[in-house]
This record gives structure tokens, sequence and C-alpha cells, in this order.
């Protein structure tokens, strides 16, 4: 909206008016810089918003006390800053704030989601307000009790000072300094106790001079009989502002662990102040919410979609994701054709794998029964034929027992993200997402913690696959490949695994048995017939067609590798073009007859569209024990034209886990001409 039409609406009048209703000054910030808003979906949500919080109004005033713009203070904090009293009893009671506005807006009698979805920003920092209150009055000074050292040194200075007092009033009633003393007063000169002494009487006085007053008539001493007294006292003093500081300083430490999320809930409070304002405005003015199609009918809404390009809208609603990804795919590459486009989206149809769109689960919650159903989902997702999905690792909502855990919460909490983390770290995508609590495998566990090196482990081994993935990627472009694969798409003559729902292939070799129960050691696992499978992490073997009981301890989830699979592995790298020209080990796992296309190209941009790719096939025959690396088929820009490849055989002779590499039975320099290895004797 223009500046003209602002004006002539008196916009500025308004948001003065509105002003008038915020209870902080964080809100009457919010509403200086109101502005309005064409987007549809913003002024919905804004109108729902008031709408709620006009019925909560109708019900009482929402606790908006305490709520001081601390953000500066807070900031330094953050940055290492020692607060004064005043700035942090101001800091804990924005705290209690918060904590008194979350719990009014979240009680299990308020049925008002948005304001609840707004409350739940609002965190609350019970350790920091006890803190605060322990060492700081209500008036902003700091309490003898907010350390023994702090009460020790004020005990000490207060004996000290009634020692200096004591003596003084001796000496001001002794009949002997009467004659001495110009009026029989005590007074301070630069933080000393001093008499007031005639001048002609200084050389009788036993003190040491000060100061003189303007008139040179009166000479201001420290007696020597406190002196001593005296600088105990000030060696008190100093003592105490020491320990005033550190109590501060460590206040301010505390205040500085949770800058983040104390900043955080000011803005949620702010926001909810605004929310609240409008509210309060739209009551005083008796105001009626417009009408934003909220009460049309169904035949309503499809005649609102209508007349569109191609026809009746209902008829092409659902396909809206598939256009707008192409939107943003045709835009992008316009904008920037060198560089591939990727999207993240919730909403899916039919071929948008085609516009560079992955989609996850959506806002899934922190359960063991969402961790379980994700596995169907993405299975079924891929199957139907659109091969990029991923899912909120850890879930992104979550459970209040998980906010402030106790150490048994806790204990379950890291074990879910863990499980949930090894199950990601072989979908299609691998992403960690989710409210607060953070995800960061760091905010997770401690660096020594089995859950921490899990998540570790699996990280690097998700990166170690990357020729294995990004060849499966490469699959899915060029011959419509699935990368996350129900049982039946590979084992279809294998009735038992129709009705399998927890266990997936990962590519054409991996089996993918995530663990979905709390506590779980071991799973049932279905090996699917016609193959023999190895368990990745020991190369134990294994016949197929049957079930078994498959370990798994806290730190891994069963996976095995069917035999006949040939799995190209990589360095330990941080991103995938890290070490483009290092050494490749190729673990055959024998058993039956294999083959595997190792797929490269650019990495970045789009010309594998014109053909700039290379494949290097690879085929094992177990006959004869032998492993044929093909012609190199193709090109591009930079591509090594020299590779070294290291071999493995795993067998049931041989049980080699992945990592392990105890045995390397060849290793080759590979120039793009055909070489054949002999693995064992035939």
């Amino acid at each position: 909206m223009d500046t003209r039409t602002l004006r002539l609406l008196e916009y500025d009048k308004i948001r003065a008016l509105l002003g008038q209703h915020a209870a902080t000054a964080l809100g009457k910030e919010l509403v200086s810089h109101m502005r309005p808003s064409r987007d549809a979906l913003v002024v919905r949500t804004r109108l729902a918003e008031t709408g709620e919080a006009c019925r909560m109004l109708a019900a009482g005033t929402p606790p908006f006390g305490g709520f001081r713009d601390v953000r500066d203070a807070i900031r330094r904090a953050e940055k290492q800053g020692v607060l004064t009293a005043v700035e942090l009893q101001e800091v804990a009671d924005a705290a209690a704030g918060s904590r008194r506005l979350r719990r009014y807006l979240l009680s299990p009698t308020a049925t008002f989601p948005l304001l609840h979805a707004q409350g739940v920003l609002l965190g609350e920092f019970t350790t920091l307000e006890q803190a605060v209150d322990r060492a700081i009055s209500a008036n902003g000074e700091i309490l003898d009790h907010a350390s023994p050292e702090l009460l020790a040194a004020r005990r000490r200075v207060r004996a000290l000072h009634d020692d200096v007092q004591r003596e003084l009033q001796r000496m001001l009633t002794a009949p002997h300094l009467q004659e001495l003393l110009q009026e029989p007063i005590v007074t301070q000169r630069n933080g000393r106790f001093c008499l007031p002494v005639r001048a002609e009487a200084r050389n009788a006085f036993k003190g040491i001079v000060h100061d003189l007053s303007a008139s040179g008539q009166t000479a201001f001493m420290e007696p020597l009989s406190v002196m001593e007294i005296g600088n105990d006292l000030r060696e008190a003093q100093r003592r105490e502002e020491e320990e005033v500081y550190r109590v501060l300083s460590a206040l301010s430490g505390k205040v500085g662990q949770v800058a983040v999320q104390l900043l955080a809930s000011l803005e949620a409070a702010a926001r909810l102040d605004l929310i609240f304002a409008r509210a309060a405005y739209a009551r005083a003015l008796d105001a009626s919410e417009p009408d934003m199609h909220s009460n049309l009918t169904r035949q309503e809404v499809k005649l609102n979609m209508s007349p569109n390009a191609l026809g009746a809208g209902e008829n092409y609603f659902n396909a809206y994701p598939l256009m707008n990804a192409r939107g943003v795919y045709s835009s992008q590459r316009e904008t920037n054709p060198d560089k591939r486009v990727f999207i993240l989206t919730r909403s899916a149809f039919a071929g948008q794998q085609h516009y560079g769109a992955a989609t996850w689960s959506g806002d899934i919650t922190c359960r063991w029964s969402d961790l379980k159903n994700q596995i169907s989902a993405g299975v079924n997702f891929s199957m139907s034929g659109i091969p990029y999905w991923t899912m909120d690792i850890g879930g992104f909502a979550l459970e209040k027992r998980y906010e402030n855990p106790d150490q048994q919460n806790l204990d379950e909490w890291r074990e879910l993200n863990l499980r949930w983390y090894q199950f990601g770290s072989f979908c299609p995508l691998f992403r960690v997402h989710g409210q607060f609590p953070y995800r960061e495998i760091f905010n997770i566990a401690p660096e020594n913690h089995p859950v921490y090196q899990s998540m570790l482990y699996y990280d690097k081994l998700r990166y170690r696959l990357m020729p294995y993935i990004y060849t499966l990627a490469g699959k899915s472009y060029h011959d419509d490949y699935t990368i996350m694969r129900g049982l039946v798409m590979d084992f279809g003559n294998d009735k038992t695994v129709l009705n399998i729902n927890d266990e997936f292939m990962f590519g054409p070799s991996l089996l993918i048995n995530p663990v979905c129960e709390y506590k779980a050691r071991e799973r049932q696992v279905y090996l699917p017939a016609s193959n023999g499978w190895y368990d990745l992490y020991t190369g134990k073997y294994n016949e197929g067609g049957k079930k078994i009981s498959a370990n798994a301890p806290l730190t891994t989830i069963p996976v095995f590798v069917k035999a006949g699979s040939i799995l190209p592995a990589g360095p330990e790298i941080q991103y995938v073009n890290q070490k483009p020209d290092s050494l490749i080990t190729l673990y055959v796992y024998a058993g039956q007859a294999g083959r595997f296309e190792l797929y490269d190209d650019e990495n970045i941009n789009y010309n594998y569209e014109q053909g700039a790719f290379t494949v290097i096939p690879f085929s094992y025959n177990e006959q004869n024990g032998t492993l044929n690396i093909g012609e190199r088929k193709g090109a591009f820009k930079g591509m090594l034209k020299e590779r070294k490849f290291r071999i493995i055989l795993v067998d049931k002779n041989n049980a080699t886990g992945f990592g392990q590499e105890v045995k390397v039975f060849a290793s080759v320099d590979y120039k793009g001409t055909p070489i054949q290895v002999q693995l064992r004797k035939k």
C-alpha cells in the first residue's frame, strides 16, 4: 500500500490509538512498525489471532507485567558482559513475565490454538529467576545471603565499622581532647573517618591530616588509634566489592547462557502484546470480524476457484504443488542456469521430481509411533514414483516432558533421536529438523556419550557411502529409479515381503531395519528369499528366506547387504565433492553374481542433461571369482581420467565388516579401459 493511501486512511492515527492498548514497550514498538498486508494468508492469520484474543479477553486479561525492554542487557550478558543488580532484577522480572504469560496461554482450560502456538514460544527460566531472587532484592540491592563469602565479608565490614565508631565516640567524650577539637563531630575525608581539630592544636593531636577547611582554621585528622582499624575496614570493603562483582558476574553468566531463548521469549511476548492490543482495540470499537470466505460452502469454494485457464478449478486444485514447483524451478534456472535448483516442500503431486523438488512429511510429532509410521510413509511415497522424500529426523513437535526433561525423560529423548537419526541416514535426504530443544548432535548429548558417538558414526557412514548414493541419484534421473524401495519392488516373487512395513531397501544393496521401540536391543528381521545377506558391521553371512532375531544395541540398527552387491565407498568427507580424487573402496559381497555402475558428473550444473556424465560398470562373476571393471562410458569437463580402486571381497570365509578393511584383495589403477581382477581361485 503506497504512502498516499496510508495518509488518506490516517493510518498513523490508527497506530497511535492501537499503541494505547499495548501493555509493554516491546509491543508498542511493534505497533509503531506495523504495516498493512495484501497477503491473504497473513490477513487470515491475523484475523484469526485477533478473534481468539477477543474471546480470551472476555474471560480475563493476560498477565503482561514485568516485560521491560531488557534486550540490550541480555545481549551484553551474551557477550560476557557484567550486568548491574538492577539490570539483573529487570531481566529476572522479564523471565517471570514470560513464565506467567506462557502458563496462562497454555492453561488446560484454554482452547485457542493460534495463541497456544505463540505461547509455546515463550520460555520458562525458573533456575535464573530463583538465582536472581536469592541474590538481589526487589529494589535491586545485593542481599547478604547472595553467597556465604559475601555474608562473611559484610559481617566483617559491619564489625569494623562499629569498632571505628566506638573509638571515635570515646575520643569525642574524652576530657583531655575537648579543647583540641573545633566541634565534637565525626566526618569523612577521602573515605577515612576524621575529627575536626583546631589548626593550632594539630601538633598536639595524634593523627594524620587528610584535609583542611577553606579558612585553614580546621584540620580534619584521622586519629592514630583508629587508623589500623580503618585500614582493616577498607580491606574488608574491598573484599566485599570483589564478592559483589563475582556474584553479579556469575548471575550475568546465567543470563548469557539462555540469552537466545530470553530474546526469543521477548519477541514472542511482543507479538502477543500486539495481538491482544488489536483485540482490545477491536473490543473498544465493538468491531466485527471481516469475513475471509470462512463460511463458504464447498460449492461456493469450487465456484471461487473457477474458471481458470483449463476450466473448473476443482479438477486441478490438487495439482497446485506441481505447478508451484515448476514455476520456482523454471524461474530459478532462467536466473542462474549453471546451478541446480533444490526445492524442499511439504506438498506433493505426481511428477514434481522433474522440478528439483523434494518432499518432507510435514510437522510430525516426536513419538516412537511416529518414528515407525515414517518408514511406511517414505516407502509408499517413493513407490508412487517420486524418489526424493525426507522427514524431520527426531520429529518436529514434541511432548512437554521433553522441554525441560528429568533424567528419565532425557534418556528417552536421546534414544528416540538416535534411533530416528540412524533410520534417517538411509533415507533419500538426510536432514534433522524440529522446534526447541535444539537438534544438533552436540545439543542432544555430550561428545563422550554413546548417543553422540553413534550419531557421528552414521553421519560419517552416510558420507562414506556418497559414491553409492550419488550413483542412485543419477540413476533416478537417467533410469527413473527409486532410492528408498519397498521390498516388493526387488523381491516380488517372495510373498512374505508383501506385508512388511518396517524394512526397506536403500538402493539395490542395503536392507535397512530401523528400531522403533524404546530400550529395544534386538528386533525381528525378515531376510528376503533368493539371496544371501551379510551383516554390514561384521560381514557375517545369513541365508535368505527366513526371519532372524537381529542384534540392535543402542549404537546400531540392523543393516544387511545383499549377496552379489558391489558397494562403493569413499573416505570420510564433510561435503559431496570435498575429495573428488580419493581412493574408492569396492566391497564385493560374494554368493551371487552382481553388477553396479558407478556414476559421476560435474556435481553442480545441468550438463548431464546433454550427456556430460560418466558410468564405470562393475560386474562380479561368482563362478570364477573375478571382478570385471568395464570400459568407462561418457565424459565431462574436469572428470578424473585415472582412478584408484581398492577391492575387498566379503564371503562366508572372509567375514569383513564395512570400514574394517583388514584384508584388501586387490588395488588397481583404472584409466578407463577394462580390467579383470581375480579375487579368489577358480
